[in-house]
């Protein structure tokens, strides 16, 4: 518990504590709550120097964020989340999905496309139908705010395809 980590003074798993709570928080849609313990996480990161739990706690509070509607914050936090390899993984293709949300809520379509469509390239080579169908997902929902109808339900067939066939309860 963050209570034990505290008392015991390991302040690496504080962090991580903190990263788990905003995640709860966020779950839970207590953002206020989630942005707390995820700014106390990113303190914590940033005083040890902890580049793991820095990126965690970056990704925690730019959901919160965006589910606050501070997009801009939150696509700045995410983009901050991802890997300096920029290495792929189902984490960072949802990370990129959350990234693509927040474009088209900012109206950046053009962006949030281009931004989908390697979010898609990129979790093809990944073993990941969630990630796949995310990507799809937040694709098609771009091509359906902006009007084009046509690309929202190849993508959004496509992801529901994936869901339907991979039986994945989330999406």
């Amino acid at each position: 518990s963050l209570a034990t980590v505290v008392e015991i003074g390991d302040r690496r798993r504080q962090g991580l504590a903190n990263c788990y709570l905003s995640n709860l928080y966020w779950e839970l849609g207590e953002q206020d709550k989630a942005i707390a313990a995820g700014r106390e996480a990113e303190a914590i990161a940033e005083t040890l120097a902890d580049d793991e739990v820095e990126r965690l706690a970056r990704r925690y509070l730019g959901r919160s964020y965006q589910a606050i509607g501070a997009y801009k914050t939150a696509l700045d936090l995410l983009e901050r989340s991802l890997p300096g390899d920029r290495a792929i993984s189902p984490s960072g293709v949802l990370i990129r999905v959350f990234m693509s949300a927040c474009h088209l809520e900012l109206g950046d379509f053009q962006d949030g496309i281009a931004f989908g469509e390697e979010t898609i390239r990129l979790s093809a080579g990944l073993n990941s139908p969630l990630s796949s169908a995310a990507a799809l997902s937040a694709l098609g929902r771009i091509f359906l705010r902006r009007g084009e109808f046509e690309g929202a339900v190849v993508n959004l067939e496509r992801s529901l395809q994936l869901i339907e066939r991979e039986d994945i309860p989330l999406l």
